[in-house]
């Protein structure tokens, strides 16, 4: 919610938000509300049967850690294989690859089901993107029907590691206060 009025989706009305991180966290935004869902439980996404295993081993750090083992042949935390990234190191660049090929996947059942105007990528692991953002919009692309294909945006987190606290904050505003702030942005 935060990202739809102060970061990376002012202004639109239809949102997945994936949170990558220890876990694989979703959102979606219909019509500028949240969508729970009769449970409480939609875009709890994590639990999805997978390849071998379900969505969030592979698309969490605990998976990213799995993946580049299986590269380098060597274990290292997700935090270290960015860092190894940044620096150039082969294995962890084809970790990343690999990690957007497979994010790719719930990204476009998202956007073939719900066909939002924006997928924003937040959490700890979305420092990442650069490392990622290919192999993940290559798949996707190729994955989603032409005019999501064509038009979806898939984009990072604007409010960084203040999403979640200023998302709860934004639960608090009414409609009228909503309509009143959005497209403001915030100031430092």
């Amino acid at each position: 919610m935060g990202e739809c009025i102060f970061g990376a989706a002012v202004n639109k009305q239809n949102v997945v938000g994936f949170t990558l991180g220890t876990g694989l966290g979703c959102a979606i935004i219909f019509q500028k509300k949240i969508l729970n869902g009769a449970n409480g439980t939609a875009a709890e996404i994590w639990p999805s049967p997978y390849a071998s295993g379900t969505l969030e081993d592979y698309i969490s750090g605990a998976g990213v850690s799995r993946l580049y083992q299986s590269i380098a042949g060597r274990e290292a935390s997700a935090l270290d294989i960015y860092h190894l990234a940044v620096s150039g190191d082969p294995a962890a660049l084809e970790t990343w690859a690999a990690f957007g090929k497979h994010l790719a996947v719930p990204i476009a059942w998202a956007v073939n089901l719900i066909d939002p105007e924006v997928v924003v990528l937040g959490g700890s692991m979305a420092l990442a993107y650069p490392f990622f953002r290919t192999t993940m919009e290559n798949h996707f692309r190729q994955y989603v029907c032409s005019i999501p294909a064509e038009k979806t945006k898939i984009v990072p987190s604007g409010l960084g590691d203040h999403a979640g606290f200023i998302g709860a904050a934004c639960l608090m505003l009414d409609d009228e206060g909503v309509d009143a702030i959005n497209g403001q942005g915030i100031t430092d």
